[in-house]
């Protein structure tokens, strides 16, 4: 089985799967339609396919069909949940056989929230069946969809024993930290970067605590009240410039430093203003000069900033808008004021977004942040661990 791309003439793009003889699963390709036509993100629709490429392989070495593995009239189906766990074991540990004990200890293939990310993609496209009243829903679909507090799919029901069916559709992830760099280490990338460019890339990065596809897809006229430290944040359907992206459709404007600020004034005054684009970042040299960057040309570029500033451990985008999260908690932010920053749905301590800040109190924020930069600080009602946990659930990335 192979996923396959299609991109039609309107540059609308749609990944599917095909079979071992090379015709389109049908199903799949339905619910990747349905998907795009509900305004999912393309990387979304290309995981979800690999999620459901790897089941149907599953289904395949396990003589089951898409439907049969959860109709329990099915001849052929040993129960739902077994059907589910052993492909959720299968995923961990593809080269071990239900019909043979191994003496010796094997290791998983897959990490517990990579397993749960891909169950999850399954259990969508069951979601859609059943909406599509393809399938009838199964009784453990529905608990798991009425749990708001569900993160995990299935257990190692194969290797554990597990009384509750509920136990059995959890998996318990290890505690994961996120990484990230300090002001300091900031500090460095920004003195030991090349160009007025890449200065401005990691400035907006750090400071503006901006995901990197929301850099890449910056255009000039989102720098029209620069002078006043403010930059905006559009979502737009730009398929020349493919790595730009805004997570969640989280549109808005955030207030960065006077020095980012003076450094952005700088860029555009030297490097833009002669350049017939409207695109904000830019490649400077090579065939595709003048055209928008890449996610890994801006890590290679990273990289080489940290072996310059002498850093010797890897530096990801997502390291430095981390840092600001750090920054702004360890000196004596509020929960909801890193959540206005970070523009994610849901600061840790709430469900809902419960403050509002004007322009005037949301510079305030960003300005305490560096304020108690050199002051040791921790607040009692907030941990780093809560808000590794919180970064971890919203950004999806920990690294």
């Amino acid at each position: 089985m192979e996923v396959k791309k299609l991109t039609n003439k309107r540059k609308h793009t749609i990944y599917f799967v095909v079979d071992d003889d090379g015709k389109v699963i049908k199903p799949i390709y339905d619910y990747m339609l349905f998907l795009a036509r509900n305004d999912k993100s393309v990387n979304t629709i290309r995981n979800i396919a690999r999620y459901l490429k790897l089941y149907f392989e599953w289904l395949k070495i396990a003589g089951l069909t898409y439907k049969t593995a959860v109709d329990k009239k099915s001849a052929t189906n040993k129960g739902i949940l077994m059907n589910l766990s052993a492909f959720k074991t299968w995923l961990k540990y593809p080269t071990v056989s239900d019909k043979i004990i191994s003496i010796t200890p094997v290791e998983a293939v897959r990490e517990d929230s990579t397993v749960n990310q891909i169950m999850s993609g399954v259990f969508g496209f069951y979601n859609y069946l059943t909406a599509n009243e393809e399938i009838n829903e199964f009784p453990i679909y529905t608990q798991m969809k009425n749990n708001n507090q569900f993160k995990g799919m299935l257990s190692e029901m194969l290797l554990k024993k597990e009384r509750s069916p509920k136990s059995m559709l959890q998996s318990k992830e290890k505690k994961k930290l996120i990484k990230y760099i300090s002001l300091n280490e900031y500090n460095l990338l920004l003195n030991n970067a090349n160009n007025l460019r890449d200065k401005v890339i990691i400035a907006l990065l750090y400071d503006g605590a901006m995901r990197v596809s929301e850099v890449i897809g910056l255009h000039l006229e989102d720098m029209k009240e620069i002078y006043m430290n403010k930059i905006y944040i559009t979502n737009r359907e730009d398929y020349e410039n493919r790595d730009a992206a805004v997570k969640y459709d989280s549109s808005g404007y955030i207030f960065v430093s006077d020095t980012t600020r003076d450094l952005i004034i700088q860029y555009i005054n030297e490097y833009l203003s002669c350049v017939d684009t409207n695109y904000f970042t830019i490649n400077l040299y090579g065939e595709t000069k003048y055209q928008p960057m890449r996610t890994n040309t801006i890590e290679k570029m990273l990289d080489s900033v940290a072996k310059r500033a002498k850093i010797s451990r890897h530096i990801t985008p997502h390291m430095l808008r981390h840092g600001q999260a750090v920054l702004m908690l360890k000196n004596g932010c509020r929960m909801e004021e890193i959540q206005d920053k970070l523009r994610h749905k849901s600061p840790v301590t709430t469900s809902t977004i419960y403050a509002e800040f004007d322009d005037e109190a949301r510079k305030q924020a960003m300005q305490t942040a560096y304020d108690k930069a050199n002051i040791k600080f921790t607040p009692d009602d907030t941990s780093l661990d809560e808000l590794a946990e919180w970064l971890i659930e919203e950004d999806g990335i920990y690294e």
